[in-house]
Order: structure tokens, then sequence, then C-alpha cells
């Protein structure tokens, strides 16, 4: 049962990291038509834009879930478990909205976080805030950008 949860742990961190790197990689301008384009003429996400993505883009994100069971021994169930809460995390970061109070943000553990406000920036801007779940790698790299904020649903975007 340790491993079980260990290797879920492990999982998550693995795919933060692929993540981000895979979607810094894929915002470079020889790359972001071919792959990443299509996600972003979403410029204010909803839930299925969290969907919305090219097969190339689709073959990026899905390789390291192919490459976990070959060099880690997790339990078939964490794979199929961390895919749920992938796509759950997913549309929570394109709803276009908070879930949860600016100053309810800030606070441990939920600032650690990168959330909608975050994301939804990203797609308005289409630089920094790579990161899927968590804020680390794009505070490490100096690409977190936008404060938290309410999101304006009326506001035009570039």
């Amino acid at each position: 049962m340790t491993w079980y949860l260990v290797s879920f742990v492990l999982v998550f961190f693995l795919h933060d990291t692929y993540f981000y790197w895979t979607h810094r990689l894929m915002h470079t301008k020889k790359l972001f038509p071919y792959f990443h384009r299509v996600h972003h003429l979403s410029h204010k996400p909803s839930p299925m834009a969290a969907l919305a993505f090219h097969p190339l883009e689709a073959m990026v994100e899905v390789f390291l879930f192919l490459l976990i069971p070959i060099f880690l021994p997790v339990h078939f169930s964490v794979i199929v478990l961390f895919t749920f809460f992938s796509l759950f995390m997913n549309v929570y970061g394109h709803l276009g909205f908070n879930l949860f109070s600016i100053e309810r943000q800030k606070k441990f553990p939920l600032n650690l976080l990168s959330h909608s406000t975050n994301h939804s920036w990203h797609h308005q801007y289409h630089r920094g805030n790579y990161g899927f779940y968590l804020q680390f790698w794009d505070r490490m790299m100096k690409t977190w950008k936008g404060e938290l904020k309410e999101i304006d649903h009326n506001s035009s975007v570039n």
C-alpha cells in the first residue's frame, strides 16, 4: 500500500515536470503552429478547451504514460486513477472562473497550485504559466506571470 501511494505521488511529480518542459517547448516559434496552436484558439478557456488540442500534442502528452510503466513499477490502477485526476485538474485549469477566493488561493496548500486564473492568463498572452498542477517550475524558471485576480469575462483578449 505504501508503494501504491508513493508511486502515485511520483507519477504526479514526473508528469508535472514533463508537462512543464514539453508545454514550454511547444510554445517555441518553430513548434507552436504544429503542436499547440489549436489549443490556444481558446483565448478564454472553458472546460471544453481542456480537450481541444492537435493530435501531435496529444502524442507528446501520452508519451510519458507509455514510458512510466517501462521504467517505474506502478500498478495499472495508479495510471488509471492518475488519468482521471489529471483530467479533473485539466478541466479545473480551463474553467474560466475561480473555485476559490483569491485570498484562499494565496494560502498553503492552494498557493502551490496553478489555478484557472493563472492558466487564463497563459491563454490570453501565450507565454508564461506553463505548469499544469504546480507553480514550482514556473517559479523556478522565472516564467511565472500574472498576479491572481478575478477573471473579467467581458474584457477583450489579445
